[in-house]
Formats: C-alpha cells, sequence, structure tokens
C-alpha cells in the first residue's frame, strides 16, 4: 500500500518532471487501485492515463513487441 504522498509524488511531481523531459512514457502501478496506470506523451504533454487491470497485458509504445501481464506487476491479491 502507498501513503498518500506516496502517490502525489509519483502523479504530480514525477510526471511534471518526465513531461519536461520528453518522456515518452512511464507507468503507475497502483497497488490500492489495483492497477496500472500508462501515461503516454503526446505533443509534450501526458493525456489521461489509459488504465489496466488484471487479467490484462501491458503493452509499451516505447519497447516494440514488449508485452507483461498486469497480474505479474501486481503480485498476489491481497483478500
Amino acid at each position: 500500500m502507498s501513503s498518500p504522498s506516496t502517490r502525489r509524488l509519483e502523479l504530480t511531481r514525477k510526471r511534471a518532471l518526465y513531461e519536461r523531459h520528453g518522456v515518452g512514457e512511464y507507468w503507475y502501478v497502483d497497488l490500492d487501485a489495483d492497477r496500472v496506470e500508462v501515461y503516454s506523451l503526446a505533443e509534450g504533454r501526458y493525456g489521461p492515463p489509459h488504465l489496466l487491470a488484471r487479467g490484462e497485458t501491458l503493452t509499451s509504445s516505447q519497447a516494440e513487441g514488449f508485452r507483461l501481464d498486469v497480474d505479474e506487476l501486481l503480485g498476489a491479491r491481497e483478500d
């Protein structure tokens, strides 16, 4: 579980830094929401994230042929 301050750091400060330096894509693995958020740079800005849930496959516009099951990133479910 991540703290609110960690989430804020990842989704505001780092997002702005990555955007300013032209990082084409970044992922936020949100264990609290049980999903992966994929941010892609378009015209110098990140738009809304593409949300991926368990059972889906993450691909990357930055790494041709890359595929990863979201379940592997999220780990075992906490019930």
